[in-house]
């Protein structure tokens, strides 16, 4: 009896882990809550992220994610535009894959962020990129 208690105790953590949600997961869990994915760029930080993780924005603002941990994803919804304009910070809780949408004007300044998706550009499109201090730190135009 006791063997098998203690084999239960061992495989519990893996039951447990393999219940989460996965950041490709959460990726499709976004893509079914944004209406314009297509024209917009998508942004992910590498690891999960908690309500201790304050996302500070240009300006003075902040944003506080949600209790539990969560895959943040930044969508940029009019990537060619100088800021402000609309964005939104989805939070995937890992735990059960429901999704909270804060909508913003900023892009965050004091977390790295790595471009999982790029909306479709032409060659007349200018494109501006970001510093984490918010000022332009790249300027050209695509060809």
């Amino acid at each position: 009896m006791k063997k098998v208690a203690l084999t239960l105790l061992c495989l519990l953590p893996t039951i447990v882990i393999s219940a989460q949600i996965l950041q490709d997961s959460a990726l499709v869990i976004l893509k079914s809550n944004i209406a314009n994915y297509d024209d917009c760029d998508i942004y992910s930080v590498n690891d999960t992220i908690d309500a201790s993780d304050t996302i500070k924005l240009m300006g003075s603002r902040i944003i506080i994610p949600p209790q539990g941990r969560n895959w943040m994803f930044f969508v940029d919804e009019k990537p060619l535009a100088n800021w402000a304009h609309p964005c939104k910070y989805v939070f995937v809780k890992i735990n059960s894959g429901n999704c909270d949408i804060i909508n913003s004007s900023s892009p965050p300044i004091n977390i790295s962020l790595n471009a999982i998706k790029r909306a479709l550009r032409t060659s007349n499109d200018n494109v501006c990129g970001f510093s984490q201090k918010g000022d332009c730190f790249y300027y050209y135009k695509l060809t």
